[in-house]
């Protein structure tokens, strides 16, 4: 407390101790991400995989029904149906996306499109 006053002196911050707050936070809030991305399995709920940013294609159709896909941290990738967005979600490793998008590109699913 302060001489003649009932209250306690305000602690003193400075900028550098405020930005290592600032960062300490964020760490441990991208950690707290990191954690409950370590336990994404397939199949799980969408809703249970927070602070995803879920991305559809241009290409996707007016009325809503088309296919969202997410990167998770270590570059696995979610993948739900926006019709249910808080149903289940597959869970692909990089490599196998990459095998994907390339089968994709080289025409070899050419036959399903409509």
């Amino acid at each position: 407390m302060t001489a003649g006053s009932s209250s306690p002196a305000s602690p003193v911050v400075t900028w550098s101790q405020l930005g290592w707050l600032v960062h300490t936070k964020r760490v441990e809030e991208v950690s707290k991400v990191r954690e409950s991305m370590a336990e994404a399995y397939n199949g799980m709920p969408a809703c249970g995989l927070q602070g995803v940013i879920w991305r559809k294609s241009d290409y996707s159709n007016p009325n809503g029904s088309c296919v969202e896909v997410a990167e998770l941290p270590g570059g696995a990738v979610a993948i739900r149906n926006s019709r249910h967005s808080g149903g289940p979600a597959l869970i692909y490793t990089p490599a196998e996306v990459t095998a994907f998008i390339r089968g994709v590109k080289d025409g070899q699913f050419d036959y399903l499109a409509r």
